[in-house]
Protein backbone atom coordinates (compact mmCIF):
# COMPACT_ATOMS: atom_id res chain seq x y z
CA UNK A 1 0.00 0.00 0.00
CA UNK A 2 1.03 3.59 -0.48
CA UNK A 3 0.89 6.59 1.85
CA UNK A 4 -1.86 8.04 -0.29
CA UNK A 5 -3.90 4.95 0.66
CA UNK A 6 -2.89 4.62 4.31
CA UNK A 7 -3.55 8.23 5.32
CA UNK A 8 -7.18 8.38 4.11
CA UNK A 9 -7.78 4.90 5.53
CA UNK A 10 -6.37 6.01 8.90
CA UNK A 11 -8.51 9.16 8.92
CA UNK A 12 -11.66 7.25 7.94
CA UNK A 13 -11.05 4.52 10.54
CA UNK A 14 -10.36 7.11 13.25
CA UNK A 15 -13.50 9.10 12.43
CA UNK A 16 -15.59 5.91 12.49
CA UNK A 17 -14.05 4.66 15.74
CA UNK A 18 -13.85 7.93 17.66
CA UNK A 19 -17.13 9.46 16.38
CA UNK A 20 -16.22 13.03 17.35
CA UNK A 21 -18.96 15.39 18.49
CA UNK A 22 -16.89 18.58 18.78
CA UNK A 23 -14.56 20.42 16.43
CA UNK A 24 -11.61 19.60 18.70
CA UNK A 25 -12.58 15.93 18.59
CA UNK A 26 -12.90 16.08 14.81
CA UNK A 27 -9.49 17.71 14.38
CA UNK A 28 -7.90 15.22 16.81
CA UNK A 29 -9.46 12.28 14.96
CA UNK A 30 -8.34 13.53 11.55
CA UNK A 31 -4.81 14.45 12.70
CA UNK A 32 -4.33 11.30 14.78
CA UNK A 33 -5.77 9.03 12.10
CA UNK A 34 -3.55 10.60 9.43
CA UNK A 35 -0.48 10.37 11.64
CA UNK A 36 -1.27 6.77 12.57
CA UNK A 37 -1.86 5.85 8.95
CA UNK A 38 1.48 7.31 7.89
CA UNK A 39 3.79 6.71 10.85
CA UNK A 40 3.93 2.95 10.43
CA UNK A 41 5.98 3.51 7.29
CA UNK A 42 8.55 5.64 9.09
CA UNK A 43 10.79 2.59 8.62
CA UNK A 44 10.73 2.86 4.80
CA UNK A 45 14.29 3.95 4.16
CA UNK A 46 13.65 5.24 0.63
CA UNK A 47 10.83 7.69 1.42
CA UNK A 48 10.84 11.39 2.14
CA UNK A 49 8.88 10.71 5.35
CA UNK A 50 11.72 8.58 6.69
CA UNK A 51 14.47 11.02 5.73
CA UNK A 52 12.69 14.11 7.03
CA UNK A 53 11.46 12.46 10.23
CA UNK A 54 14.87 11.02 10.99
CA UNK A 55 16.55 14.40 10.45
CA UNK A 56 13.95 16.18 12.58
CA UNK A 57 14.13 13.59 15.37
CA UNK A 58 17.93 13.58 15.52
CA UNK A 59 18.00 17.39 15.46
CA UNK A 60 15.30 17.62 18.17
CA UNK A 61 17.06 15.10 20.41
CA UNK A 62 20.39 16.90 19.96
CA UNK A 63 18.96 20.34 20.70
CA UNK A 64 16.99 19.08 23.70
CA UNK A 65 19.96 17.16 25.13
CA UNK A 66 22.35 20.08 24.63
CA UNK A 67 19.85 22.53 26.15
CA UNK A 68 19.26 20.35 29.19
CA UNK A 69 22.97 19.73 29.74
CA UNK A 70 23.64 23.46 29.42
CA UNK A 71 20.74 24.16 31.79
CA UNK A 72 22.07 21.71 34.37
CA UNK A 73 25.51 23.28 34.12
CA UNK A 74 24.51 26.93 34.52
CA UNK A 75 21.14 26.57 36.25
CA UNK A 76 18.94 28.68 33.96
CA UNK A 77 15.77 26.89 34.99
CA UNK A 78 14.73 25.69 31.52
CA UNK A 79 13.76 22.24 32.80
CA UNK A 80 11.83 23.76 35.70
CA UNK A 81 9.98 26.06 33.29
CA UNK A 82 8.95 23.13 31.08
CA UNK A 83 7.88 21.08 34.11
CA UNK A 84 5.73 23.95 35.42
CA UNK A 85 4.27 24.81 32.02
CA UNK A 86 3.63 21.38 30.51
CA UNK A 87 3.99 18.97 33.41
CA UNK A 88 6.45 16.14 33.83
CA UNK A 89 4.09 13.55 32.32
CA UNK A 90 3.70 15.55 29.10
CA UNK A 91 7.46 16.00 28.76
CA UNK A 92 8.12 12.31 29.39
CA UNK A 93 5.34 11.32 26.97
CA UNK A 94 6.69 13.57 24.20
CA UNK A 95 10.23 12.25 24.74
CA UNK A 96 8.97 8.64 24.72
CA UNK A 97 6.97 9.23 21.52
CA UNK A 98 9.99 10.81 19.84
CA UNK A 99 12.11 7.84 20.97
CA UNK A 100 9.56 5.43 19.46
CA UNK A 101 9.71 7.36 16.18
CA UNK A 102 13.49 7.12 16.10
CA UNK A 103 13.34 3.41 17.02
CA UNK A 104 10.87 2.87 14.19
CA UNK A 105 12.95 4.87 11.72
CA UNK A 106 16.03 2.73 12.35
CA UNK A 107 14.17 -0.61 12.42
CA UNK A 108 13.78 -2.91 9.45
CA UNK A 109 10.64 -2.34 7.38
CA UNK A 110 7.47 -3.97 8.76
CA UNK A 111 8.95 -4.78 12.17
CA UNK A 112 8.63 -2.41 15.16
CA UNK A 113 6.32 0.17 13.60
CA UNK A 114 4.02 -2.56 12.25
CA UNK A 115 3.83 -4.49 15.52
CA UNK A 116 1.52 -4.61 18.50
CA UNK A 117 4.47 -3.40 20.61
CA UNK A 118 4.91 -0.37 18.36
CA UNK A 119 1.20 0.48 18.47
CA UNK A 120 1.13 0.09 22.26
CA UNK A 121 4.26 2.16 22.96
CA UNK A 122 3.40 4.96 20.53
CA UNK A 123 -0.20 5.17 21.73
CA UNK A 124 0.75 5.06 25.40
CA UNK A 125 3.48 7.68 25.07
CA UNK A 126 1.28 10.04 23.03
CA UNK A 127 -1.57 9.63 25.54
CA UNK A 128 0.52 11.57 28.06
CA UNK A 129 0.66 14.46 25.59
CA UNK A 130 -2.89 14.38 24.14
CA UNK A 131 -5.27 11.49 24.81
CA UNK A 132 -7.74 12.22 21.96
CA UNK A 133 -4.86 12.35 19.48
CA UNK A 134 -3.43 9.12 20.91
CA UNK A 135 -6.74 7.27 20.53
CA UNK A 136 -7.00 8.29 16.87
CA UNK A 137 -3.31 7.47 16.29
CA UNK A 138 -3.93 3.97 17.60
CA UNK A 139 -6.87 3.44 15.23
CA UNK A 140 -4.87 4.85 12.31
CA UNK A 141 -1.93 2.55 13.04
CA UNK A 142 -4.20 -0.48 13.35
CA UNK A 143 -5.84 0.38 10.01
CA UNK A 144 -2.39 0.61 8.41
CA UNK A 145 -1.36 -2.76 9.80
CA UNK A 146 -4.68 -4.36 8.74
CA UNK A 147 -4.22 -3.11 5.17
CA UNK A 148 -0.60 -4.32 5.08
CA UNK A 149 -1.68 -7.76 6.25
CA UNK A 150 -3.68 -8.10 3.03
CA UNK A 151 -0.68 -8.04 0.68
CA UNK A 152 2.06 -10.55 -0.07
CA UNK A 153 4.76 -9.00 2.10
CA UNK A 154 4.65 -10.16 5.70
CA UNK A 155 4.82 -8.15 8.89
CA UNK A 156 6.21 -9.03 12.30
CA UNK A 157 3.06 -8.34 14.29
CA UNK A 158 4.63 -9.85 17.41
CA UNK A 159 7.95 -8.00 17.09
CA UNK A 160 10.58 -8.47 18.60
CA UNK A 161 9.81 -12.15 17.94
CA UNK A 162 11.20 -13.07 14.51
CA UNK A 163 8.36 -15.51 13.82
CA UNK A 164 5.57 -15.57 12.86
CA UNK A 165 5.66 -13.27 9.87
CA UNK A 166 2.04 -12.71 8.98
CA UNK A 167 0.38 -11.93 5.65
CA UNK A 168 -2.83 -12.95 3.92
CA UNK A 169 -1.29 -12.90 0.39
CA UNK A 170 -4.31 -11.23 -1.23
Amino acid sequence: MLGKTHVPAGVTAALLAVRPTTMLGFVSAVAGGALGGAICDIDCKNTGLHRETTKAAVLAIGVIAASLLFDLRIGNGILDYFRRTFGTATIVGAAAFLTCCVWGAFSKHRTFSHSLLGVLLMTLSLSFVCRPLANALCVGMVSHIALDLLNRKGIQLLYPLKKPILCLKL
